[in-house]
């Protein structure tokens, strides 16, 4: 088994040579969409369809049967006019999420999904489900199997909240897996950072750029639940264009 951890979304992952049917993929947008996402499936939403601007969630809202679907997402930590919840995981504990489709829409975490469409197993990772997400795939998994960690980013630049939680996927499938693991050097960094900061991770968080960015908008305790480790056992899916929980 070999694991990568893509830093950016924009890299060209043709270039690792990993076989697409052979690899499985973790999308992490850690602070939030990912977190976010989990969250709403653990609150009954039925699926969630993420798309890459507001004009083409508000318009694909416009054509969907009333009360069957909302509109979640934000853009720079703001909420769209005329969305019903932001990107805050607090927003969609909620009863109105319930056996609700969301359509959602966010500044990095979307876009990634969309990036990677083309694999055929990808899995929404994120700090909250990195135990439950590790055991579910090392049972589908070989010591052929690629895995590919991708993480989201922030404004198609290095954020190191995502690689912080993709050096803490990286750490447990060394725990967990029996299969032969090699590390690329970006997987070995990532764990690197991770294992240096793992004590002190929320506080850490808070002094990056994105974390700053997000105390500062008001989102403290967005940062202290999104880095609550092993919390959630939501495992989710993106496929035909839908995350969907199994």
């Amino acid at each position: 088994m070999q694991i990568h951890v893509s830093f950016l979304p924009i890299e060209n992952f043709e270039q690792n040579n990993f076989s697409k049917e052979n690899t499985i993929v973790i999308a992490i947008d850690v602070l939030r969409a990912t977190t976010t996402m989990l969250t709403a499936f653990e609150f009954g939403a039925t699926s969630i369809l993420p798309v890459t601007t507001v004009e083409e969630a508000l318009e694909i809202f416009e054509k969907s049967q009333p009360n069957s679907v909302l509109l979640g997402g934000e853009r720079n930590n703001i909420k769209p006019i005329k969305f019903h919840f932001g990107n805050s995981p607090f927003e969609y504990q909620n009863k109105e999420v319930s056996n609700k489709k969301v359509i959602f829409t966010t500044t990095n975490g979307t876009k990634l999904l969309h990036r990677l469409q083309n694999f055929p197993k990808i899995y929404l990772g994120c700090y909250r489900n990195v135990e439950s997400l590790v055991q579910h795939i090392c049972i589908q998994s070989n010591d052929n199997t690629n895995i590919l960690v991708a993480c989201a980013g922030s404004n198609d630049k290095f954020s190191f909240d995502d690689v912080l939680c993709a050096g803490a996927f990286v750490d447990a499938f060394q725990s967990i897996s029996s299969a032969n693991i090699q590390l690329t050097d970006t997987a070995k960094v990532a764990k690197m950072l991770y294992s240096q900061s793992k004590s002190t991770i929320v506080d850490f968080v808070k002094t990056t750029s994105h974390g700053a960015s997000l105390v500062e908008s008001g989102f403290e305790q967005d940062v202290n639940y999104c880095f609550t480790k092993n919390s959630s056992n939501i495992i989710a899916v993106y496929e035909q264009n839908l995350v969907k929980s199994l």
